[in-house]
């Protein structure tokens, strides 16, 4: 029953995804490099590059450095400085400056493992245009995971966000969601790879925009 179960999955998850890359504009690649500094505490650096446009054009790409530490077996926080830049219709970038702070929730009932990820973020433009646009950015996320734990290597998932406005104070409200639905792989102890399918939207705008995008990723211990 449980090799069924296992076959099922990956069967679903398959056609699930080739179905939705068939509709892909966008591709986004993100390595994650991790360091365990003591057991719950790990320091990481993220490298993401987005492309756009049909995947012809680097519409965004940004590092990250951050650490997280573990609580205990349920809940872990996290925080991060993030150096992105954005392209502009002139083709030139423009850079910002991101900080986080998040906490997550993770609770087992095997073989699901479900997760609630609640981030806050503020955003500044930098350098010269700073002086144009001196009230950061602000906005609260929040995540929902579902992974299923086959106690195999590859481990499916989905997995929900929505982001919420705190900047304008006159219309705080949900702006932005997102759908994922993606595989896992453990390459070995120290590595894994994985790939996914995102759905984001826009909404509560005067002209929202629809993103479609598969995403690979690879995370590196050491």
């Amino acid at each position: 029953m449980k090799k069924l179960t296992s076959y099922l999955l990956a069967v679903s998850s398959y056609i699930t995804l080739s179905s939705a890359f068939a509709q892909t504009r966008d591709a986004w690649s993100t390595i994650k490099l991790e360091r365990k500094i003591t057991k719950p505490l790990t320091v990481f650096f993220n490298q993401e590059y987005r492309f756009n446009e049909n995947i012809t054009e680097l519409g965004l790409f940004f590092y990250e450095l951050g650490a997280e530490y573990k609580i205990n077996k349920a809940i872990k926080i996290a925080g991060a400085y993030r150096y992105l830049n954005k392209r502009r219709l002139d083709d030139t970038y423009n850079s910002h400056s991101r900080y986080y702070g998040e906490i997550t929730f993770k609770q087992k009932f095997k073989p699901l493992v479900l997760m609630y990820r609640i981030r806050f973020q503020s955003q500044l433009l930098d350098f010269i245009e700073k002086s144009n646009k001196t009230v950061p950015t602000n906005n609260l996320r929040n995540k929902v995971t579902v992974k299923w734990d086959l106690g195999k290597r590859y481990t499916p998932y989905i997995s929900g966000e929505v982001f919420y406005q705190l900047t304008n104070n006159s219309r705080r409200e949900f702006d932005r969601v997102r759908y994922y639905v993606g595989i896992d792989y453990e390459i070995n102890k120290r590595s894994e790879a994985g790939i996914y399918y995102l759905l984001q939207r826009e909404f509560n705008v005067v002209d929202p925009t629809y993103d479609y995008v598969f995403g690979i990723t690879y995370t590196r211990s050491f």
